[in-house]
């Protein structure tokens, strides 16, 4: 198929495929678009040339044509975290795996005014939908509340079961840790809690309390924290010595590294 393709610094268009795949450039389009009804060696002969001319699809265009956008608005808070970085992270991957471009504005998760604000913003872009990250109830409860004209895909199910697919990542690390204590010989336990107002917070909580208070154990102390080493350390600042604890359960890594 030499010589039948785009010009090194021109990319290759559906009209170049057609010629280097021998078909109708309608071919071409109806391949692209998914059509079923192809026969097989033609099929063949256009991902060849597809893959020859490596072609690109004009997304920009293709949105004019279509009048569908290619942009997925997100909507994140507390980006610095490692759960809700990694979900952004994850989505900006399937949107371009999927052809869509992942345009992110971020809020203050605790300002109902923040909130609104980054959904107003969304909706005044051209986008197919949006996706949003909600950690705590005042995120969720706005993002339900506000009126979009576009999908709106809302995904508390990160760290958590309240999306109804039950029991939750947080419940089970919750417990597995409780388990772990007392498998150690431990009995009576402190809890440094992430803000309650997070789902994962309080399902970790739970866990943990469910297997320790089925033990014949105890955890008479829990203390909240906001996810960062300075509320670590002002937790160990507050543990009294003389409660008689042996093990303290502490709900993330920087929370960890400030008690410490």
């Amino acid at each position: 198929m030499s010589g039948t393709g785009a010009s090194a610094d021109k990319p290759a268009t559906i009209y170049d495929v057609a010629r280097a795949a021998g078909v109708s450039h309608q071919t071409v389009s109806r391949f692209l678009q998914g059509f079923a009804g192809i026969r097989p060696a033609t099929r063949e002969r256009v991902i060849q040339a597809l893959n020859e001319l490596d072609y690109r699809p004009n997304q920009a265009a293709r949105a004019l044509r279509t009048n569908r956008s290619n942009r997925i608005g997100a909507l994140a808070h507390e980006m610095a975290e490692t759960g809700p970085a990694r979900i952004i992270q994850g989505a900006i991957m399937g949107a371009r795996e999927a052809g869509y471009m992942l345009d992110i504005v971020s809020m203050d998760g605790a300002s109902e005014q923040s909130i609104t604000e980054a959904l107003e913003l969304l909706s005044q872009q051209q986008v197919a939908g949006v996706f949003a990250t909600a950690q705590n109830d005042t995120v969720k409860a706005v993002l339900e509340e506000f009126p979009l004209s576009v999908p709106i895909f809302i995904d508390v199910r990160m760290d958590s079961g309240v999306a109804g697919h039950g029991e939750s990542v947080a419940d089970t690390t919750g417990r597995l840790a409780a388990e772990h204590l007392i498998a150690l010989g431990h009995r009576r336990f402190a809890f440094v809690s992430g803000p309650e107002a997070w789902f994962s917070s309080r399902d970790r909580l739970a866990g943990f309390l469910a297997v320790v208070n089925g033990a014949d154990a105890s955890c008479p102390i829990v203390i909240e924290g906001d996810w960062s080493p300075q509320s670590g350390y002002d937790a160990s600042m507050k543990l009294p010595i003389n409660e008689g604890i042996t093990a303290v359960m502490i709900a993330n890594d920087d929370m960890a590294i400030g008690f410490l």
